[in-house]
């Protein structure tokens, strides 16, 4: 049992082993903000392990900025772990734009992992670019239980019934539809409308997402994809999603041709039965 779990194991990692995802991440955040912005990202970062107070009202819009503010900084400050900082990684980025009441805005959101010697933290930082003017919306730090590398970290062997079952599922289908898809290929000259079958046979409907790490489960409906499965991980410190859908097309497939009712065209007719 145990060998098996290291072969499907294998199959996702190597699936997942084709990129560094953290490498992507650092692309992603060059390529969604601009330069100015991560410079003022980074400054930031710099500001948070050194508890520099005057230094994040100076960067932050002023409505963010109460009467209380240097007792909410102090708070803040409270929340940093101990000893000197040995990790720091991005742990998220993503930007929206958005036009309101006549005036257009851009957020740039960036989420980071800092690792101390005595604990780990979570820093989340929003910056508005609004008339060619940047200024920081929101500082929000987060005390971590751990490496969130580590937290959502793939894991089999100390995996529930629940999440093997989920897993197995998502290993499984792709294959049954792959070969379902090339039966009926093989009698695409027989079948009325091969297109849509093929093309049924492919899409899975009604989506059965998993948490890996928390083992959460949710159903959306109306929800597609292809090949009735697929995972997705935003990067090394998100958890594992793994995506099941319902193969409707291939179940209906085998049975109506188990049945007999798979619509067949009607076979071409020689010289000598045309003939007779």
């Amino acid at each position: 049992m145990r060998s098996f779990h290291l072969f499907l194991a294998g199959v996702l990692c190597l699936t997942l082993a084709g990129c560094d995802s953290q490498a992507m991440l650092d692309e992603a955040a060059e390529k969604l903000a601009p330069e100015h912005i991560q410079e003022l990202a980074a400054q930031v970062r710099e500001m948070v392990v050194s508890r520099d107070t005057e230094g994040i009202k100076g960067v932050l819009h002023p409505s963010a900025i109460g009467p209380d503010f240097d007792m909410a900084a102090a708070n803040m400050w409270a929340q940093l772990p101990g000893g000197d900082l040995i990790d720091t990684s991005l742990a998220g980025v993503n930007t929206s734009s958005r036009w309101e009441n006549g005036v257009s805005y851009t957020d740039y959101r960036f989420q980071y992992q800092y690792g101390f010697e005595e604990g780990w933290l979570h820093v989340q930082m929003v910056f508005r670019e609004q008339d060619e003017a940047v200024s920081m919306i929101n500082l929000h730090l987060t005390p971590l239980v751990g490496d969130l590398r580590e937290i959502n970290a793939f894991n089999l062997g100390q995996a529930s019934f629940g999440k093997h079952m989920m897993f197995l599922a998502v290993i499984i289908t792709p294959i049954l539809i792959i070969t379902t898809f090339v039966a009926a290929f093989r009698m695409r000259k027989s079948l009325k409308r091969p297109k849509r079958w093929l093309l049924f046979i492919l899409i899975g409907a009604g989506g059965l997402t998993m948490n890996w790490t928390t083992g959460e489960t949710a159903f959306e409906p109306l929800k597609f994809g292809l090949l009735g499965a697929g995972f997705l991980s935003p990067g090394p410190h998100a958890p594992l999603v793994l995506n099941l859908y319902f193969p409707l097309g291939m179940v209906l497939f085998w049975i109506f041709k188990q049945t007999g009712n798979l619509a067949m065209k009607e076979p071409e007719k020689s010289l000598e039965d045309i003939l007779e």
